[in-house]
């Protein structure tokens, strides 16, 4: 079968999503990419072939008539390349995915929602209308034939069955993008006399960046045994990102920037505890990735993150939104070194145990196997 896999860039695709682009591929499927092309990250070597399509899409756009003429374009392509599955990810895409299907015919879509991103944060409205609209089309289409959504935590998933009404059985759970624990390990145990911090991220307001910036600013001030370090670039075409000016200007001098780089598989192993201040997520791929390798997590108190934190054993949770509670957390951390070590342990095993990329690959099939080789 071919099946393609849509996002609104091609770099979230060749990086986020290329376990279920492997796995799918291992189950005999040719693999088709559909995204707008960019430059944020470099084109791994993914190991297998697959084809590559350019679509040009406005992730910030509402315009009804812009996206109408997206999903026009989308739908073209899928009967050009006589594409059987679709797999979008993330809210945009679904949409336009969803929209495609009416102008398609025998096609499999499964939406993946890893959360329901920045319109359900304001309280503007015209976000609450956008809201209303949106959620009312992905419920009508959760009835329809050959729809599922793929959700990454049980928060979410009730939420769209008891607040929205979306048909249950439309609706499956996995356990994220798949982290590979062999590539994601710790090295040798070093020594814990300098704790170090790290954040990746894009360098978005709504990931908690300035609450990160400003919370190691002050523990930096009052401590001499700590590191910090920031790996993200800005996003230009996002209204939220934060310019390297404004980065800049908050930015402790001490405080450790990369802006991008393939290696952060080498890098994280070198540091203790992650934090991701983040003010909404699904299933953060990036926090897995430092658990996996050994990292002890410090994150936002908001679903997505407190699937993967279990206090007291591989790390925290803080308020959201709030330097100080960061703080706070960073404080708290810093008083408790000699429990770092057990927690790093402990981090890896709940990623190896339940959020691995065989843990996926079992999900992946037995969706693909009920869904489209045997649908009832």
């Amino acid at each position: 079968m071919r099946i393609a896999l849509f996002a609104p860039r091609s770099s979230s695709l060749r990086y986020h999503w290329i376990n279920i682009a492997k796995i799918l591929n291992k189950m005999g499927h040719d693999i088709y990419f559909i995204a707008q092309f960019d430059e944020a990250m470099p084109k791994n070597q993914v190991g297998f072939k697959y084809v590559e399509i350019n679509i040009k899409i406005s992730p910030s756009s509402t315009s009804i008539f812009t996206q109408l003429n997206e999903s026009f374009t989308l739908a073209k392509l899928l009967r050009y390349h006589q594409i059987d599955v679709v797999h979008a990810f993330y809210i945009k895409s679904a949409f336009l995915a969803l929209l495609s299907s009416f102008m398609t015919k025998k096609k499999y879509f499964f939406l993946h929602l890893c959360g329901l991103g920045s319109l359900f944060e304001s309280d503007s409205m015209k976000a609450k209308i956008q809201r209303f609209l949106l959620m009312n089309f992905f419920k009508i289409c959760s009835y329809l034939k050959n729809k599922t959504y793929v959700l990454e935590t049980s928060f979410l998933l009730e939420k769209l069955v008891k607040k929205y009404r979306f048909k249950r059985s439309a609706m499956v759970q996995t356990c994220g993008v798949g982290i590979d624990t062999e590539k994601f390990a710790p090295t040798a145990t070093r020594k814990i006399s300098t704790l170090r911090f790290i954040m990746v991220s894009r360098l978005l307001v709504d990931k908690g960046i300035m609450e990160y910036l400003q919370a190691s600013k002050k523990i930096l001030n009052s401590y001499h045994d700590v590191e910090f370090a920031l790996i993200g670039m800005p996003w230009e075409s996002n209204p939220n990102s934060i310019s390297a000016a404004k980065l800049n200007q908050v930015m402790h001098p001490k405080l450790k920037h990369i802006e991008q780089t393939d290696k952060i598989h080498t890098i994280l192993p070198e540091y203790d505890i992650f934090i991701l201040p983040s003010y909404h997520e699904g299933l953060s791929a990036s926090a897995m990735e430092a658990a996996s390798s050994g990292l002890v997590l410090l994150l936002s108190d908001i679903p997505g993150c407190k699937e993967l934190v279990k206090e007291d054993i591989n790390g925290y949770l803080f308020e959201p939104r709030s330097a100080e509670a960061l703080q706070a957390a960073i404080s708290n951390i810093l008083k408790k070194k000699s429990n770092i070590i057990k927690m790093k342990e402990s981090s890896r095993n709940l990623i190896k145990e339940n959020f691995s990329i065989e843990t996926l690959r079992e999900q992946i099939m037995k969706i693909y196997n009920e869904r489209v080789y045997s649908p009832k």
